[in-house]
């Protein structure tokens, strides 16, 4: 007889298949961790959209309804680079809109008195001014927001051939709310005239 004994062989896996079997399960496990991390920040990215676009849609509903409802309005001078405008309203409240880092901030005034603030967060604002400009001889007063397309690195924009920012415009007419009151009054004053 030879030295080897007749034991029966346990069934079992060796050093090698387990090793095997291992690593592909890591792998598997590491794809799958980097799927959840992708979808999480892919649905933390659309999120912050649609909140920008929510206050971005509050902003300029706001904007139109105070500039139209406007006595009268100014720009404030380049030397405060936070002031955007100020608007007049019939009934002696003053609107301050005003640039506070990524946010544009509405404030009511009556009698210097802050009444309402409101801020309106913007996440990728980089940058905002308010212009008066002459369309056809009408006069606007604008609202530009210019937006920094952050989550593409620059050498995407070179290759897209677009600039590094978008620039919204919120436009609307000075007064044009009292124009109307204006026109119906004299409409109707000129009916009742013999």
């Amino acid at each position: 007889m030879t030295g080897r004994r007749n034991t029966p062989r346990r069934p079992g896996f060796t050093l090698i298949e387990m090793a095997v079997v291992i690593t592909v399960g890591s792998a598997l496990l590491g794809l799958c961790v980097m799927l959840i991390m992708l979808l999480l920040r892919s649905d933390r990215g659309i999120r912050d959209a649609q909140r920008d676009l929510a206050s971005i849609a509050r902003l300029s509903a706001q904007w139109r309804c105070d500039v139209q409802a406007a006595l009268s309005h100014e720009v404030p001078a380049k030397d405060d680079p936070a002031a955007l405008a100020l608007v007049t309203l019939a009934d002696g409240t003053q609107v301050v809109y005003t640039r506070d880092g990524r946010a544009i901030v509405r404030e009511a005034q009556v009698n210097g008195r802050t009444t309402r603030r409101e801020a309106y967060l913007i996440s990728d604002l980089a940058d905002a001014a308010a212009v008066i400009t002459q369309v056809d001889g009408i006069e606007l007063l604008q609202l530009r927001l210019r937006r920094s397309r952050s989550g593409r690195h620059p050498a995407e924009h070179e290759q897209l051939a677009a600039p590094p920012h978008d620039v919204m415009t919120i436009d609307a007419v000075p007064g044009r709310n009292q124009l109307l009151v204006d026109a119906i009054s004299s409409a109707s004053a000129g009916e009742r005239s013999p």
